[in-house]
Formats: structure tokens, sequence, C-alpha cells
């Protein structure tokens, strides 16, 4: 049987957009909290059907847990430990055989920085991963950048 060039091309087509999706949507804010300390927010939104693994997850599972890494920088120092505002599932997972930590829906995590300006610029990386229950995807990193400007520390000083 000999297929059309066109049919061959759709379908390479489908099957490329086929392993570029991304069951994880991820949006970033800040929020000022006191003259010096502003809170970054890290927020994914999940398709239904698909788990995003939690920061807490062990390392026992043969997932890419969430990790956020905030680049270096004289602007500022983190605070504390990323928190997450989210609970996560902590569920035994059929498709691994294993009890595993993880996020439906949506994620919620904050970082607490200290600025040593009244302005700076964050950057940094998400790395996660996410499966559904057919299969799971290679783990993604996603690249951020906050300007922040932090309002309480500029009405302060005027």
């Amino acid at each position: 049987m000999k297929i059309s060039r066109p049919i061959i091309i759709v379908l390479i087509l489908v099957a490329f957009k086929g392993n570029a999706q991304d069951p994880v949507q991820w949006s970033f804010d800040t929020a000022s909290i006191t003259l010096e300390e502003v809170s970054l927010n890290f927020s994914a939104d999940i398709e239904p059907g698909w788990k995003l693994y939690a920061p807490s997850e062990d390392g026992d599972a043969p997932v890419t847990p969430l990790s956020i890494t905030l680049n270096t920088s004289p602007d500022y120092k983190v605070m504390e430990e990323l928190e997450e505002q989210t609970t996560p599932v902590q569920a035994f997972d059929p498709f691994f055989g294993m009890e595993i930590s993880w996020y439906e829906g949506t994620a919620r995590l904050s970082q607490k920085i200290k600025l040593r300006h009244p302005r700076a610029t964050i950057s940094g990386k998400v790395v996660y991963m996410a499966c559904n229950d057919r299969m799971c995807l290679p783990p993604r990193t996603e690249v951020f950048t906050l300007n922040v400007r932090n309002a309480n520390w500029e009405k302060k000083k005027n």
C-alpha cells in the first residue's frame, strides 16, 4: 500500500504535536509582606487526569519531583524553604505501584525572600514532571524572571 506524501506529513505533525503537549501551565507573581520581605508565588494549573509530583516526594519513586531554583543575586536573600500552599495528595499510585505525593488540578507554592534594595530582578527555573494513568512526560523546565518592586519599601522612604 502506498501512502501519499500529504498524509505522511499530517501523521508526522500529529505525532510531533502529541509529544509537545504540556498539561501543566505556570504563572508567577509577587506580594509584599513587610518593608523588605516579598513572597514569590508559583502557581501551576494542571489539566484533568494529570499529576504533578510534589517537592516533598522523598525520592524513592521513579519520578522527578517539583523543584524551584532561584538564581543567586546580591539583590535578595532567600528567607525560608519553599512552602507548599496546596496540600499534595499522598496515596498509592497504581502506575508506579507505590505511595507517592502529587498535585491534581492546581498547585500553589511560595518562597519568601528579603530584598536588599527596593527593586530586584529575580530569575530561576521550575523543574517538574507530569504523568497520567497511561504515561509520563519527560521532566520539563520552565524558566521565569520576576521584576520585583516592593511597594512597602517605597512608601516608607517617601
